[in-house]
């Protein structure tokens, strides 16, 4: 074999092992976002997201801090972090939902008695992490 065939030879070696150390984890990547995003998309039909309580909607809409206090002293019981990311207040349905920082519980209030209707793991958020690389 000649010096050229040879050289050849040797640089498409080189160009095979390297494209093959890049395409596998490009290749998982791009599987890990679209199962990620899949599942993003059908979170409703897969109930991957906590369903929503409901309350009997009768007398006085509790203040903020209330439904607050009942969400940490309620966390606490279960020796989570207490800080509060957001709280997403429906007076309409009569709702408050309670996401925490530091974990992945929400608490969902009732709007009129201060009472704690229920607790879930918000799964959505978690797949949300992984696809957009936060996690």
């Amino acid at each position: 074999m000649n010096t050229r065939n040879k050289t050849l030879a040797k640089s498409t070696r080189w160009y095979r092992k390297a494209h093959r150390f890049v395409a596998i984890p490009l290749l998982l990547f791009i599987v890990v976002m679209s199962v990620s995003g899949l599942l993003l998309t059908w979170k409703d039909e897969l109930q991957l997201k906590p369903p929503s309580a409901s309350t009997s909607g009768k007398g006085n809409l509790i203040s903020l801090s209330q439904i607050e206090e009942t969400a940490i002293h309620y966390i606490d019981s279960l020796n989570l972090s207490n800080t509060i990311n957001r709280i997403d207040y429906r007076p309409s349905k009569g709702i408050a939902k309670v996401r925490f920082e530091d974990h992945f519980m929400e608490l969902q209030i009732d709007c009129y008695t201060g009472k704690v209707l229920s607790e879930a793991t918000r799964t959505a958020d978690i797949i949300e992490m992984i696809h957009d690389g936060s996690i």
